[in-house]
């Protein structure tokens, strides 16, 4: 299964804001569906359930007021089933580990932790404000990365949520964090000019 945001960054609505849904299953880009968002997604992800069923996107205002995670079905009927409202927030990351959706909230310095069966809301507050976020291999952890100059990516253990390990000194322009298989190393996207990839060890 492959989902595409579709979205514009402009400053105004243009009306094309949705999820396109393809078969990626037999090696070739089959069409399903698509589902139309109210709203423009956020950060460069979507949350996907582990058992593919359901998306999670974190958005912006666009006809609504105030900033919103939608749960899209991945099965027919293609359509959103829940939404959220996150408001005073600035969701800038989504992942979805086991019964739980992590959002990160750049404005209020937190992160949002969503139960997925009751569909209730808690905060977990950070001391910086959080850009990329993604889950490590292991499924232990959800790695945090500040957009802040001089800002730290932490470890943070999913199930105490406290933090595992810390690194300060990143650039302020990190937007995406990626793994190896065996998540043993860790790599950072940078929107730079320069293009630079920052490579992280973990091994212990």
């Amino acid at each position: 299964m492959l989902v595409e945001v579709g979205r514009d960054g402009r400053n105004y609505d243009m009306n094309n804001d949705s999820l396109a849904i393809y078969d990626i299953s037999s090696g070739a880009f089959s069409y399903l569906g698509s589902v139309t968002l109210d709203d423009e997604p956020r950060g460069k992800k979507i949350g996907v359930s582990a058992d593919s069923r359901y998306a999670y996107v974190p958005t912006r205002p666009r006809k609504s007021s105030v900033p919103k995670l939608y749960e899209v079905s991945l099965f027919p009927p293609y359509e959103v089933t829940r939404v959220m409202e996150l408001e005073n927030s600035a969701l800038t990351g989504v992942v979805c580990i086991g019964n739980r959706v992590f959002v990160a909230d750049n404005d209020n310095a937190r992160i949002w932790i969503v139960d997925r069966t009751s569909w209730t809301r808690q905060a977990n507050d950070l001391d910086f404000n959080p850009g990329a976020i993604a889950q490590h291999p292991s499924g232990q952890y959800l790695f945090v990365a500040a957009q802040s100059e001089g800002g730290p990516v932490v470890a943070i253990d999913v199930n105490s949520m406290s933090v595992a390990a810390r690194y300060d000194g990143l650039p302020s322009d990190i937007h995406d964090i990626e793994f190896n298989n065996d998540g043993s190393m860790m790599y950072m996207v940078r929107r730079s000019i320069e293009g630079a990839i920052l490579v992280f060890s973990l091994s212990p």
